[in-house]
């Protein structure tokens, strides 16, 4: 008995239509989670070490600790000149646990200063994992595949519409919302001004917002990165299917 081989993706990933879906391995199954989870796995050409990033976070942590701070001291019953002196200690120590989450964090700022260059080496070292991720995704059944095709086109798309709603262009200004923040809290405590409970609870609500549209940018751009493999993967396997199918027909006889 003659057999047929299944059509395999463009970089060697066999298809499985013919098996169901609870056939599968439970770790090859596509879903939702284990896409993010592979996605989330694949390293960054620029990601520092995790000792860097460690320290990061307790740079970032120090900020947040040094913020409440400065909202407790001016209301503590101590004298004008330890207050002050405080103060100026809580300003410092934000400030250098701000400079030490970006010192950490320097790496990726340095394709600043060769744009180009890094950019290419960033295509290079993406590529493997590139097509990685690229052939698992065809090699899932292809209904599966293109239900979560059209899922995520749904919902990058509500994305879309929503986001702008919440938070504008507030997203893409990075760190700088921080760095004013800082700067106009130690002018004012230099200056001796006490910043009243509105003012704090302001600034509070403000960085808050800031963080909740920051982490709604990094869904959009993980549901847009899930959206376009999903959609290239589809893409690919109904264009071989195509073919295969194609190569199956007998030609037609001539009159």
């Amino acid at each position: 008995m003659e057999s047929t081989a299944l059509p395999t993706g463009e970089h060697g990933a066999a298809r499985r239509d013919s098996l169901p879906a609870d056939a599968m391995p439970t770790d090859d199954l596509l879903t939702f989670a284990s896409l993010n989870r592979r996605l989330s796995s694949m390293p960054d050409y620029d990601t520092p070490s995790p000792k860097s990033r460690r320290w990061s976070s307790i740079g970032l942590l120090t900020v947040a600790l040094a913020y409440l701070a400065a909202l407790v001291v001016p209301r503590l019953a101590i004298g004008g000149v330890i207050q002050a002196a405080l103060l100026l200690a809580v300003l410092f120590i934000e400030v250098v646990g701000l400079a030490m989450s970006m010192w950490f964090t320097r790496g990726e700022f340095r394709s600043v200063l060769r744009p180009l260059e890094d950019f290419s080496k960033q295509l290079d070292h993406d590529f493997p994992h590139h097509f990685e991720l690229r052939n698992w995704l065809i090699a899932q059944p292809e209904d599966r595949l293109e239900k979560y095709a059209s899922m995520a086109a749904f919902r990058r798309e509500r994305y879309t519409q929503k986001l702008p709603m919440l938070a504008g262009a507030i997203p893409t200004l990075g760190v700088i919302p921080v760095m004013v923040a800082v700067y106009f809290q130690g002018r004012q405590l230099i200056e001796g001004h006490h910043l009243s409970w509105a003012d704090w609870l302001f600034g509070f609500a403000l960085l808050l917002f800031y963080v909740l549209t920051w982490t709604s940018s990094l869904t959009k751009s993980r549901l847009e990165a899930m959206d376009m493999h999903l959609q290239g993967a589809l893409d690919e396997v109904v264009k071989k299917r195509q073919a295969f199918g194609n190569a199956e027909e007998p030609p037609c006889s001539a009159a």
